[in-house]
């Protein structure tokens, strides 16, 4: 259509050659099968499918004189329309399943099987009378089929309606011709256009008027060149026909894509060709389809590519690699520290956070480099053709310096940084998925060394790797079947000994492997969130058991519970502990919570806010290994606490070290100066008791006064309190 040829139909709603066109029953065919088309497809896509079914009904019954019959190419019938009764002499829906040929005369029943066997591209003349004993003419023709290969298709008239009135044609022609939603456009064998559609009007913006008389060189769009158009001609000259996508211009100028399909036909074969050609507008499909395949393949908020084209990327290069004999270095990147700023300041932050990375990221590697996005705060880089580490390190060292400029974001200076893992194909693997799960693995090595580091990948990293997802997958399966339990260290008063309360310390029996101490799995538990179900447990079952002691008629005791940061940040931590407390009927006064130093020094806007509602409710709050940090007595004092615990540490040298005793007492001094209590942990021998004592701790806890004990021990020992007290 573009410059050389446009779209067309065969018939004029004036009444254009009226009659040349409607005996020839092109057009018919050409729109029967595709409004038959678009019902076939509404039928699989809408849930009103009866009422299209009905409309495709009420049009082929509004066709007369026309009877419409499709059969397979074995000549069997699978659609019939309501015309047909009248010729067959029965109902459509009593010939489907029928082959065709017993409908017909025994005299023409031949005709019709030589029609089904030799048919070919081209529409066919046929003439035969029915069963019945109706004269029937007609054109056969074979319509491709996605399912079946083809169909025939048999549009057949009684003789004497093929004699009546040209009119009634030309009105059946003209509905279909007016109706159509494609473009029609039909022009004569020099291209002069000799009728347009209503639906060409719509695409296009030309009127027929506008165009009558012109060629369709008036909508070329100027971005097909000769050989295009040749290809063109070619097809119509050898097949009758050509289609394909064509870039054509609106009367407004706008450039569009259509689909364009052009059959070139005549009355008869010495007459002269006309071309009659038909369109619809495509552009809306590609633009659908490719923003379907943008969502598919980028990251919404950053446009990175996502895991799933970075994945096919990878395997790209390295499939161009494994030809070549070259190497794909892997960097995956994770954000240090940005967990912190999405839990405090917010999803929203941490998204421009992500955003502004991305943007350094891209800018600090090579533009033959691929950086995506593989979610959350995990990055990927692929790097075709480096494989030496120093050109690595380079690439690793610009990544990880982008960083040193913090982000400015409402105000606030915002640093992060970031850990690199790296992986070599072919070193360290030879598939897209062997490559990310090493580069990840080194990534974690990179983190777990501090951060804002490169570390590469090594067979050492591997095993860690399996042994941290071995205790992983049992942890998970732990926290289900009940291997977890609890035992409790007592803590006393340093006056009398006097058992004040206990910790809570969490021991897993792990079958086949005995007793797995906390330092090998409290840390996974963190860094993969199952802290927060394990947590949870933790609390419910303590205070289960405060309340199993309480309602043994044991004197009540405070219950140390320890919790980490992650579950301290949880937005739901307060309502979780309450719901707890309601459950087991516990006074909030009886539950402590503990805290170590280092979370405090971590700038925890949730976490404090959590602190100060609970305390509020009357939970009590210690701080776990004071004096390890760098806390401030200013930072202390505006804390949400109520005792601290001196770190064991510092009790161990005690009576050996001058150092460890002058830190215990300043930190003693500065509790009392707070009006907080000092309990001192990890005390052994007598001696460290009384110089504790000497300062004035308030209570201890370490092996001098017992172990971590089953529930059972707590249970006798609070019964010997009992009896103390009664006596």
């Amino acid at each position: 259509m573009d410059g050389e040829f446009v779209t067309g139909d065969v018939v004029d709603p004036h009444g254009w050659q009226l009659d040349r066109y409607a005996e020839d029953f092109g057009t018919l065919f050409a729109e029967y099968h595709d409004i038959k088309e678009q019902f076939d497809r509404a039928l699989k896509e809408s849930p009103r499918a009866g009422e299209i079914q009905r409309g495709l009904a009420t049009m082929l019954s509004g066709m007369a004189d026309v009877g419409v019959v499709v059969t397979d190419g074995n000549g069997t019938i699978l659609e019939a329309s309501p015309a047909t009764t009248e010729m067959l002499g029965h109902e459509p829906r009593l010939v489907h399943g029928c082959p065709l040929a017993l409908l017909i005369a025994e005299a023409d029943r031949k005709t019709i099987a030589d029609l089904v066997l030799t048919l070919g591209r081209e529409a066919t003349d046929v003439r035969v009378t029915s069963i019945v004993g109706k004269a029937l003419s007609g054109r056969v023709l074979r319509v491709p089929d996605p399912e079946q290969g083809y169909r025939i298709t048999w549009l057949l008239r009684m003789a004497e309606a093929a004699a009546g009135d040209i009119g009634q044609r030309g009105a059946l022609f003209s509905q279909l011709y007016a109706r159509s939603t494609n473009g029609i456009l039909v022009t004569d064998a020099w291209g002069t256009i000799l009728s347009a559609n209503p639906a060409f009007t719509k695409i296009t913006g030309y009127t027929e008027a506008e165009v009558l008389g012109k060629t369709p060189r008036l909508l070329s769009s100027g971005r097909h060149d000769r050989e295009f158009f040749d290809r063109m001609w070619q097809s119509l000259a050898e097949n009758g026909e050509w289609q394909g996508e064509i870039w054509n211009r609106r009367k407004n100028g706008e450039i569009y894509l259509e689909w364009l399909h052009i059959i070139a036909t005549s009355v008869d074969r010495s007459g002269p060709v006309d071309y009659i050609a038909m369109f619809y507008d495509v552009g809306h499909f590609h633009a659908d389809r490719d923003r379907i395949y943008e969502l598919a393949n980028h990251d919404s908020l950053t446009g990175l590519p996502n895991r799933a084209l970075c994945k096919d990327r990878l395997q790209q290069v390295i499939a161009q690699a494994r030809r070549v004999g070259g190497s794909v270095g892997l960097l995956f990147i994770d954000l240090d520290r940005f967990k912190e700023i999405n839990d405090t300041l917010g999803h929203a932050v941490g998204d421009q956070v992500l955003m502004d990375f991305s943007w350094r990221l891209v800018h600090a590697v090579r533009d033959t480099d691929t950086a995506a996005r593989l979610g959350g705060d995990e990055f990927v880089v692929i790097a075709p053709g480096l494989a030496n580490e120093d050109d690595i390190r380079v690439v690793a060292q610009k990544i990880i310096d982008s960083l040193a400029v913090p982000f400015v974001i409402d105000g606030r200076d915002l640093y992060v940084g970031a850990s690199v893992g790296v992986a070599v194909y072919p070193t360290h693997g030879d598939s897209a998925d062997e490559l990310l799960r090493q580069a990840d693995t080194a990534m974690y090595a990179a983190k777990g060394g501090g951060g804002n580091a490169c570390h590469f990948f090594d067979d050492t990293l591997e095993r860690r790797r399996a042994q941290r997802m071995d205790i992983e997958a049992g942890l998970r399966r732990a926290l289900a079947q009940g291997q977890l339990r609890l035992v409790y260290q007592p803590q006393v008063a340093a006056g009398d000994g006097r058992l004040v309360g206990v910790e809570a310390l969490l021991r897993w029996d792990r079958p086949g492997h005995g007793v797995v101490p906390p330092d090998q799995f409290i840390p996974l538990a963190e860094a993969t969130g199952l802290i927060l179900p394990i947590g949870e447990w933790v609390l419910r079952a303590a205070c289960l058991q405060l309340a199993a002691w309480r309602d043994a008629g044991l004197p009540p005791l405070r219950m140390a519970v320890n919790v980490a940061a992650r579950q301290l940040n949880d937005v739901d931590f307060v309502s979780r502990v309450v719901a707890v407390l309601e459950e087991t009927e516990t006074p909030p006064g009886n539950l402590e919570l503990e805290i170590t130093e280092s979370q405090l020094m971590e700038k925890m806007h949730t976490g404090l806010d959590n602190l100060k509602r609970l305390r509020e409710l009357g939970v009590a709050v210690a701080v776990d290994d004071f004096g390890t940090g760098y806390s401030s007595l200013g930072r202390v004092q505006s804390l949400p606490i109520d005792r601290i615990k001196i770190d064991k540490s510092f009790v161990a040298d005690l009576n050996v070290s001058g150092d460890s005793y002058a830190i215990a007492h300043a930190i003693v001094a500065m509790a009392l100066a707070l009006r907080l209590e000092v309990i001192a942990e990890g005390v052994e021998h007598a001696e460290q008791a009384h110089l504790l004592a000497g300062i004035q701790c308030h209570e201890f806890q370490g092996y001098l006064y017992g172990e971590p004990q089953p529930p059972e021990a707590i249970a006798a020992m609070l019964q010997q309190l009992q009896k103390g007290q009664a006596s």
